[in-house]
């Protein structure tokens, strides 16, 4: 098989600030992104636009990447990414082994402690970086099979002027209920933690996606 280094994706532009686009590892919590957005004037598309231009400019070449990297490992060389629900479970399968976690540095593991109440557990591990990028294109990937299976979806920067919204700047797809719009990427991401803890396994994808198929209908 043809060598192939996995081009690793560790951040991406998000607000547009005083002529400056600002960028944020991927990595970084959600209720982080949620700040750096919030900081931009979210409601201001011109400020957060940055990140959506990105995203449609990079996720062909994304979905590219993840799967000639999948391809690489023994028994998916013959991985079909056609957008297809068996795709989703082959690669579901694939995630199970290949999402990995790391002692999280304990200067970061007290400044999380610091942050959250007593009764709210903190991990003392995290993701590796390159199981937060595979999860992201992975995230990207099962947006795109959603809109192939439903024409009627597509990808849009989700604006609000709610200070409360987590998914404000993110790239969401509307669903038929207007007030719960879908964000792929971050639900991705959240099940590779529940994968580590072995709450998740291979069929994560597809669960997923049989859970919300009413939300993508017509």
């Amino acid at each position: 098989m043809e060598a192939f280094t996995y081009d690793i994706l560790e951040s991406v532009p998000v607000i547009k600030a005083d002529g400056w686009i600002r960028s944020i590892k991927i990595s970084t919590p959600l209720e982080t992104w949620f700040d750096v957005f919030k900081h931009g004037k979210s409601k201001r598309k011109d400020i957060i636009k940055p990140y959506e231009d990105w995203f449609f400019e990079n996720k062909d070449h994304r979905i590219k990447t993840i799967e000639k990297y999948i391809r690489t490992f023994a028994g998916f060389e013959s991985l079909q990414m056609d957008f297809s629900i068996n795709s989703l479970s082959e690669i579901g399968k694939w995630l199970e082994t290949s999402i990995k976690s790391e002692q999280m540095p304990e200067e970061e593991y007290r400044r999380l402690r610091s942050a959250y109440p007593p009764e709210i557990d903190i991990e003392k591990w995290d993701l590796t970086d390159l199981s937060y990028s595979i999860l992201y294109d992975v995230g990207v990937y099962f947006g795109e099979s959603i809109i192939h299976q439903f024409p009627n979806l597509k990808w849009m920067q989700y604006i609000s002027a709610s200070k409360l919204n987590v998914d404000v700047g993110h790239m969401v797809m509307q669903t038929k209920h207007k007030k719960c719009p879908m964000n792929p990427i971050w639900l991705i991401r959240i099940l590779g933690f529940k994968l580590i803890d072995k709450k998740k396994d291979g069929n994560l994808l597809i669960e997923l996606f049989n859970k919300n198929k009413e939300l993508f209908e017509a």
